[in-house]
């Protein structure tokens, strides 16, 4: 906190794009990890009107996708597209290729995970593979084949999420990239500790496994040590919470859910935000492993 309430008023005068993301999104995520959601918002505007002012759009969209994901990852996945079709990152853009098209199929893939739509995220991150493929965009080609590996798993293939990952690990530790795996937080752990348990799959190189142990240690402890830890929850689920839980583990979409229900979309987008913060988790893949540790659902 102190070396980044230091830099922070330092960043608009530099002249590294990256530089400057880096700083006021490490400057959010504390703020966020410190449950201050609205001066982590607040920190990521001010980045975005440092970079409409210096006409560095690359800048301004980068902070405006990480304020629409700390808006999801909170729970609050309507106004996270509210936030990114405001400002002009509508969904029709992913297609129309250019800077602001692939912002927006990135973003739109990770809002589509946290929503559990993981057919929808495979559809958005498809193209974005294969055009980073043949450009030998080396680092964008990780951050997606991690997102591939999570909405396969998402989706529950395993088999596909393995491979995904493993393709990952292997281009990170050619190039020493850490930072793409920890962005993705405790949901790409969790898979990562499970790749490790199963050795991998056939045909990665030692390379991706060792890389695999690297990237672990820099998680820290594992997420599944963290659950067992949680002896209680921080309020009972009723009824309804309940009934929605056990649809999460059938693995269905929140359209689905309403369906099944006879509720609308927002109506149960409320109550996942509200079973959420009673299980003390950000996502739904989260939400199901702290279930299964509570003995609510089945494993």
């Amino acid at each position: 906190r102190a070396a980044l309430d230091e830099a922070l008023p330092l960043l608009p005068d530099q002249g590294v794009v990256d530089a400057i993301v880096l700083g006021f999104t490490a400057a959010a995520r504390l703020r966020a990890a410190e449950d201050d959601l609205g001066t982590a918002l607040d920190i990521l505007s001010e980045g975005e009107r440092c970079g409409t002012q210096r006409e560095f759009q690359r800048l301004s969209l980068s902070l405006l996708a990480e304020r629409a994901l700390l808006l999801a990852r909170s729970g609050a996945t309507g106004q996270a597209i509210y936030t990114a079709e405001s400002a002009g990152i509508i969904r029709k853009s992913a297609s129309t290729g250019g800077l602001v098209g692939d912002r927006a199929a990135r973003l739109y893939a990770r809002l589509a995970l946290a929503d559990g739509e993981s057919e929808r995220a495979r559809q958005l991150l498809a193209p974005l593979l294969t055009h980073a493929r043949h450009a030998g965009q080396r680092y964008k080609l990780c951050e997606l084949l991690i997102l591939t590996a999570l909405g396969e798993d998402l989706g529950g293939n395993e088999a596909g999420a393995f491979n995904a990952l493993g393709e990952a690990l292997e281009l990170g530790s050619v190039e020493s990239y850490v930072r793409v795996f920890l962005d993705e937080g405790a949901e790409l752990h969790a898979l990562l500790r499970r790749w490790l348990k199963a050795g991998g799959t056939a045909g990665q190189k030692h390379s991706a496994a060792s890389w695999a142990e690297t990237v672990a240690a820099a998680f820290g402890s594992d997420p599944r040590q963290q659950d067992k830890d949680r002896t209680a929850l921080i309020e009972p689920l009723n009824k309804r919470e309940r009934q929605i839980l056990a649809l999460l583990n059938q693995g269905l979409s929140n359209a689905e859910i309403g369906a099944r229900c006879f509720l609308v979309e927002g109506t149960v987008k409320w109550h996942l935000h509200n079973l959420y913060c009673k299980l003390g988790v950000r996502s739904r893949t989260a939400a199901l492993r702290a279930a299964r540790s509570h003995h609510l659902i089945s494993p």
